[in-house]
């Protein structure tokens, strides 16, 4: 297991600094220290961050843009690389993309190639790779800017798709303390109450859910603990589930997010590693890997396929199966005559496709709170003819 160790090296020079490892053991992040040139003087497991990094596969998007924007404006001006990666560090709270940033760092103090030190560091190979092939064209600082807008996008998709989750999330958590709360406590003070009412006449379904209740509290040393179970176990699963995503998948608001969501993170990323100059179909193969949903998968392994085989680019796009919202637009992007052209094609459309969800995102933000208004009425109606009729009937039948 990956942890987080946070130290106080010597440097060469004599500095002393802090840093930041990560490393399977302490014996690993003394190595690695040591493998830096730099002699550890003070070393220390980060609990918080480690437990940080064991529940995340990758850095967050949101950081990784800012670091690139910051690292490619202060290049653009003329800054010096060492010195930029450590100031842009500053402003980082990741702790993964801190200890990206300091391997990073330590391999630059070595003297490696910025590429190479990326690549050794951690970051993504598709970072790298582009990093190399602009940096040969002395367009090192476009090269993260172009990084900065892509990850920024990949955040502003990915909290569009979170949001959508927040009001349901919320609401079911509410309502699941609401009938614990309301089983144990609530009820039983009702129904006490309801007995010493002269000639009280329950309605059957009422007297139903007080039994029910009693019950439940008869046996709470038990059924409190299940009941936080499954609904702990229900909520995990309608969140991670691939039953309940299918059949969420069959509305079509959903759908067209979660498509047009997908497929402008996977272009963009296939724009990126396009541009990095890396084989066309090792492009296509790397955005398959990337890509969330099997149907965009699939497409660009196709898409990797027709181009081995020798076949055009756009010619193996045609072919590939895309979406029907993407294949002329793919088609069209990868049949320009130079790659720059394919690269603006590919980043515009990623762009348009971006775009496109927001707003699809944001009307189905809009259908998911009415609905959930719809059910919070019936939760009221629910409670008032177990808790209110009861009482006015019983009120009615003695007039």
């Amino acid at each position: 297991m990956k942890r987080i160790y946070q130290a106080v090296v010597c440097k060469a020079n004599s500095d002393v600094v802090p840093a930041r490892v990560m490393a399977e053991n302490r014996e690993d992040a003394l190595s690695k220290l040591r493998g830096r040139r730099a002699s550890p003087l003070e070393l220390k497991l980060s609990v918080l961050d480690t437990i940080n990094v064991v529940f995340k596969s990758t850095a967050d998007p949101r950081e990784i843009a800012q670091f690139y924007r910051t690292l490619g404006r202060r290049l653009e001006r003329g800054a010096e690389m060492r010195g930029s990666v450590r100031d842009a560090m500053e402003y980082v709270v990741d702790p993964l993309l801190k200890s990206w940033i300091g391997e990073m760092e330590a391999q630059l103090d070595g003297g490696a190639p910025l590429a190479d030190s990326m690549m050794r560091a951690g970051f993504p190979v598709r970072d790298s790779a582009l990093v190399r092939a602009m940096a040969g064209a002395g367009q090192t600082p476009r090269a993260f800017l172009r990084m900065s807008d892509e990850y920024a996008r990949e955040d502003r998709m990915a909290r569009h798709m979170r949001s959508l989750l927040v009001q349901p999330v919320i609401f079911y958590v509410i309502a699941a303390t609401l009938i614990l709360g309301a089983t144990l406590f609530a009820l039983p003070h009702m129904e006490k109450f309801f007995r010493q009412l002269p000639n009280m006449t329950m309605p059957a379904y009422a007297a139903v859910v007080y039994s029910a209740a009693d019950w439940f509290n008869v046996h709470e040393v038990w059924t409190v603990p299940l009941y936080l179970a499954s609904s702990v176990g229900f909520g995990v699963y309608a969140l991670k589930g691939r039953g309940v995503r299918r059949l969420l998948f069959q509305i079509p608001a959903v759908r067209r997010v979660v498509e047009r969501a997908d497929a402008a993170t996977a272009l963009g990323a296939f724009a990126l590693l396009y541009e990095s100059a890396m084989p066309r179909d090792e492009a296509a193969k790397r955005t398959a890997e990337a890509a969330r949903r099997e149907e965009t998968s699939r497409a660009f392994i196709r898409l990797a396929q027709g181009i081995e085989k020798g076949l055009p680019n756009d010619e193996a796009a045609r072919r590939a199966g895309f979406p029907h919202f993407l294949d002329r637009a793919v088609v069209g992007a990868l049949a320009a005559r130079d790659a720059d052209s394919t690269v603006e094609g590919l980043t515009l459309l990623a762009g348009n496709l971006a775009e496109d969800a927001e707003v699809f995102a944001q009307r189905l933000e809009q259908f998911v709170g009415l609905a959930l208004l719809v059910v919070m009425a019936n939760v009221v109606m629910m409670v008032f003819f177990v808790v209110v009729f009861p009482m006015i009937s019983t009120a009615l039948s003695q007039v």
